[in-house]
């Protein structure tokens, strides 16, 4: 059993490949824009890592990584810890009761699926936002960054899918 250590090491490793998929999209959301565009929006790159992986490997993208993954944005980008945590929470229990179906159909299907997944992510943190800070902010950059999202989601998740062919199927014992 001497060969069965880097092998399952391995194996390990490419399980966590959403859960690090997840980090580098927080480390991405969460670096500073250039000096140059201090406004400016970019693609809520977590919530598209989060949507491709609840669908395609649930058992690995779970609650509580999606928990973790939220928490670790929250602290990273200073806002109220668990904010964006709940809200993809929210989003995940929403899109798992339907994961079966929206993997039978086909990719536009799936697209519009994550927009209206990433719309009630974004408004979630915005609303909750708003009530932490008791002060209602700009809808216009929340538009921009939902656009971006959206626009952005068939490249991440083709990237994605590049990745998921290095993640381990996960095999069900039957009953019998």
């Amino acid at each position: 059993m001497v060969g069965s250590g880097p092998r399952s090491l391995g194996r390990l490793l490419r399980r966590a490949l959403p859960a690090v998929t997840g980090v580098a999209a927080v480390v991405l959301d969460a670096a500073p824009l250039p000096d140059a565009a201090p406004d400016a929006v970019a693609p809520f790159l977590l919530v598209i890592v989060v949507f491709y992986w609840t669908l395609h490997a649930p058992e690995l993208m779970t609650p509580l990584v999606t928990f973790l993954l939220g928490l670790l944005f929250d602290a990273l980008t200073g806002g109220p810890l668990g904010l964006t945590a709940l809200a993809l929470l929210l989003a995940r229990g929403l899109l798992s009761s339907r994961q079966r179906a929206l993997m039978a159909q086909p990719a536009a299907v799936l697209w519009a699926s994550f927009a209206i997944a990433a719309a009630a992510v974004e408004t979630m943190r915005w609303l909750l936002a708003t009530l932490y800070w008791l002060h209602p902010f700009r809808l216009e950059p929340l538009a921009a960054e939902f656009a971006l999202t959206v626009l952005s989601y068939p490249l991440l998740a083709w990237l994605l899918g590049r990745v998921r062919g290095m993640v381990p199927r996960i095999r069900h014992v039957s009953g019998d």
